[in-house]
Parts: structure tokens; sequence; C-alpha cells
């Protein structure tokens, strides 16, 4: 049983890791004026403003960017707590 645990923990871990590399991702300007977009046809409203921030020769939203970074940031914090539970229940399964 410890051995299935201990996968299931390199898993959530693995999970965590793809989470966070996604997270570090920037979002252009178009693609988050799309996503506005659909959401204004949705629930109605305004689209609003853009902050566009440039870094080199690469435009990015910042909004947008630090939406999508939010997101998948706490998908990598749960995933990696709950590899870091997995890890503690192991050895005390071997304990009975």
């Amino acid at each position: 049983m410890q051995s299935v645990v201990t996968w299931v923990s390199v898993i959530f871990a693995l999970a965590a890791a793809i989470a966070w590399f996604v997270s570090a991702q920037t979002i252009s300007p178009e693609k988050e004026m799309a996503y506005r977009r659909r959401q204004v046809a949705k629930t109605g409203g305004d689209i609003g403003g853009s902050v566009e921030m440039v870094d080199g020769n690469i435009t990015y939203d910042l909004h947008g960017t630090l939406r999508h970074q939010g997101r998948w940031s706490r998908y990598g914090a749960i995933f990696t707590g709950l590899a870091v539970l997995c890890q503690a229940v192991a050895p005390l399964l071997t304990a009975q």
C-alpha cells in the first residue's frame, strides 16, 4: 500500500510541476481580448481596458497574464499539498 501512495504522490508532484510551468506563460493582448469578448457575450457588460507590457519585442496583456498565472499557480499549490500529504501518510501505512 505504501508504494501505491508513493506513486500517487509522484503523480501529484508531476501535476504540480506542469501547472507551475503553464502558469509561467504570458497572455497576448489578442488572446485576452478574445477571452473578454466571450465573457461579455455570455454576461453582458463592458470589455474594459487593457494594460499591455512590452518586453523586448514581445507584447503581453498584464491583466490576462496575472489571471492566468494566479489560476495555474493555485492548481500547482493544491497538487503540491496533495503530494506532501501522500508522503506524510505513506510511512504510517507501513507502521501497522
